[in-house]
């Protein structure tokens, strides 16, 4: 017997994480050497995890990825290059659901959204970028999670919708402060 919709959607997407978890594992397993980048951030980390997370604030001029990094090593116990590629996996999964998500609203056919997640997963440059360690996956991740509340807010102009929207690209914007940008260009757009 088939589930409700919802149920089968919630299952979808469940599945489209797991994929995305999937991808990603599979290319830091590949390709193991951390970029320039990512041997910065995961310095910043082990900065933020040995002289606490306020010091850390006070020492670096985008602290959010690398206490990120620090604060999930400390929870769970893992190194930090584990930490960090557990998050980037997890901000990775986030941006493939959203998108899929977006898309499939934006268009108004659920049905297209199967075609839209592989499209997503297949494409090249972000398997390419899977394996790196870049505070730009929480950008990525945040800007297109905020594109559905915007769409929401445009069509229905509940408030919620907006301070969604808001939220979410001023927490894009702690990665990449050129969020900031594009919060203010998109509704015009």
């Amino acid at each position: 017997m088939l589930g409700s919709r919802s149920e089968n959607q919630r299952h979808f997407y469940v599945l489209l994480i797991a994929a995305s978890c999937a991808l990603s594992a599979l290319a830091i397993l590949r390709d193991p050497i951390v970029n320039e980048d990512g041997v910065f951030h995961l310095m910043l980390a082990r900065e933020a995890a040995g002289t606490g997370f306020l010091a850390a604030l006070a020492a670096f001029d985008h602290p959010v990825y690398p206490l990120l990094i620090a604060g999930l090593h400390r929870l769970s116990g893992l190194s930090l290059l584990a930490s960090a590629h557990l998050l980037d996996a997890a901000l990775l999964a986030l941006l493939v659901a959203s998108f899929t998500r977006f898309a499939a609203t934006l268009c108004g056919e659920r049905e297209l959204a199967p075609w839209v997640a592989l499209l997503v997963l297949l494409f090249p440059l972000l398997n390419e970028y899977r394996s790196f360690v870049l505070r730009d996956f929480g950008f990525w991740a945040l800007m297109v999670s905020a594109l559905l509340p915007l769409l929401r807010y445009q069509a229905t102009m509940r408030w919620r919708d907006g301070l969604w929207w808001a939220l979410l690209g001023a927490a894009a914007a702690a990665f990449r402060p050129e969020a900031l940008v594009y919060m203010a260009l998109l509704p015009l757009s």
